[in-house]
């Protein structure tokens, strides 16, 4: 990093995301190039490597990770084999609490920006979209869960870390919805369509084929999983005589 370059490290990007180290540093920069929120950032792993003081595939690592947790978007453009990368401002609108971005010397509040998107909503169907409150949202997903837990005797969830929250934001983004209730009902149909999902197998006996309890089954923490998430949405779990038709 030269002399005259720097980065911000704002309050709630240790207080909200709970960055620390290499992550919140490269976090940092990243996000000193979209504060605008339409800019990208363009360099390369070796640029953050010099912000963060690491190698080269330390850098590549933590943006992999920060990728991974859904706080930062990766655009892979036509023609190159530079990444592009930009903040994930559809997570940022989760936070309880008031984030401000600097730019071009003024300081802003987000909430100024998505005013029109930014508070809890509800379609006619009464259904939760993602906001800002981040407790409601939590509340509601645990809701959605244990009710689907209560049906087919899964494990239920007391508690909804920062961990699982980010999580869960990402794995929506990942298969495009952004309604709770449409995301848990695409996991519920999952688990109806598959007997190995819930945990059962059928095994064959003088008397015909019984059913039997596995040790193992599907729990919450299953679907935070982006290859579990979407193999079992796209009916790879299911048993052909259980898909609804």
């Amino acid at each position: 990093m030269k002399n005259n370059q720097f980065y911000v490290v704002q309050g709630w990007m240790l207080n909200e995301l709970g960055l620390t180290g290499n992550e919140l540093v490269c976090y940092a920069t990243i996000y000193g190039f979209c504060q605008d929120g339409e800019s990208v950032f363009k360099g390369t792993a070796t640029y953050i490597a010099d912000c963060v003081g690491c190698s080269r595939v330390s850098a590549t690592a933590i943006l992999k990770r920060l990728t991974e947790k859904g706080l930062i978007i990766k655009h892979q453009q036509e023609n190159t084999n530079i990444p592009e990368y930009s903040i994930n401002w559809d997570l940022l609108r989760n936070f309880t609490g008031s984030v401000t971005k600097l730019y071009r010397g003024c300081k802003d509040s987000l909430q100024d920006i998505y005013k029109d998107n930014i508070n809890i909503k509800e379609n006619k169907n009464n259904k939760l979209f993602l906001s800002k409150k981040t407790d409601e949202f939590d509340k509601r997903t645990m809701e959605l869960w244990n009710e689907i837990a209560d049906k087919y005797k899964l494990a239920k969830v007391s508690i909804i870390t920062e961990k699982r929250h980010t999580a869960l934001l990402a794995r929506m983004k990942d298969v495009g919805i952004t309604d709770l209730d449409e995301f848990f009902d695409r996991i519920r149909k999952a688990i109806k369509e598959s007997t190995f999902l819930r945990g059962k197998e059928y095994v064959q006996t003088g008397n015909g084929y019984e059913s039997r309890n596995k040790e193992w089954r599907c729990d919450y923490d299953f679907f935070l999983q982006q290859k579990s998430l979407v193999r079992a949405i796209e009916g790879g779990y299911a048993d052909p005589d259980l898909v609804s038709r």
